[in-house]
């Protein structure tokens, strides 16, 4: 449901088994139990065109106008826009994939945390979590900790740790904490700040 200019939200009549969903922009993404990677919607950029030879996909994520995999071998697949060198992953390998807006993020074998496109990061270790719009970045550690990336406006609210999840607009940021609550910091003239009336036991958040 939803905004369907690009028919990111009809979805395709034959979608079955689904373990995990992502969206971007105005395209979906969907992987199945038998590792298949499946797109719909906007297309302008190749982020619906899942690349030949990609099976047993085990995770998936979504930026904009990029589309990630990881498969059961470690590697990791992108595709899609590469204006600010979001798919430019050369072969790379993880145990793990996050996406922003315009950013491809992963975690090595060895822990460590890394991003190409904007904002691009290096050698972070203890990260879990990564969200990112324009020139806002949040970065979530593994004690539950939440923290700016270089150059975002604005800091995390002391509210926000302990986290267990957490999304960004281009205005706000927002973490869900242990008890399920919602905690939103930034513009305080922007929409996504209004939280609504009674929300609570939360367990994920999308931006």
């Amino acid at each position: 449901w939803g905004q369907d200019s690009q028919g990111q939200a009809r979805i395709p009549t034959d979608l079955s088994s689904v373990v995990a969903i992502a969206a971007g922009a105005a395209h979906s993404v969907a992987l199945t139990s038998a590792g298949q990677v499946i797109c719909w919607g906007d297309n302008t950029w190749g982020q619906a065109t899942v690349p030949a030879g990609l099976t047993n996909a085990m995770a998936i994520a979504a930026g904009d106008l990029h589309t990630l995999a990881l498969d059961r071998n470690g590697k990791i697949w992108a595709w899609g826009d590469a204006t600010v060198g979001q798919t430019n992953l050369n072969g790379r390998t993880g145990t793990r994939i996050l996406a922003g807006a315009t950013a491809s993020g992963w975690i090595s074998a060895s822990g460590q945390f890394r991003t190409v496109g904007r904002p691009g990061l290096t050698n972070l270790t203890g990260v879990v979590g990564f969200a990112s719009r324009e020139d806002q970045g949040l970065l979530l550690h593994r004690n539950g900790a939440v923290t700016a990336t270089p150059g975002s406006a604005g800091n995390p609210s002391r509210e926000a740790t302990p986290a267990l999840t957490i999304a960004t607009t281009a205005s706000i940021g927002a973490a869900v904490t242990p008890d399920g609550s919602v905690t939103v910091w930034g513009d305080t003239n922007a929409l996504a700040w209004r939280l609504p009336a009674g929300l609570k036991r939360i367990e994920q958040l999308a931006g």
